[in-house]
């Protein structure tokens, strides 16, 4: 029994950890559109700043409707 519950809180923690990882991988997507855009229309900075801030907001509603579904699936195993 106790096996089972490290077991599952370990999937848990891996579930996380790639939340996260992908919460980085789109900012850094987005920073590397925005720079893409800086270098062909010469906006600089601007480019960057935008397209940070749009990874930010698509990472954070990604985060938190992935947490959610995590959350939702570890209660039911209970």
């Amino acid at each position: 029994m106790g096996d089972d519950s490290r077991s599952s809180k370990s999937v848990t923690g891996l579930r996380y950890l790639g939340c996260g990882l992908s919460f980085a991988a789109l900012v850094a997507g987005g920073w590397w559109l925005g720079d893409l855009l800086d270098e062909s229309r010469g906006w600089a900075p601007w480019g960057k700043l935008v397209g940070s801030f749009v990874g930010i907001a698509i990472g954070t509603w990604d985060l938190l409707r992935t947490s959610a579904d995590i959350e939702r699936s570890d209660k039911g195993h209970r």
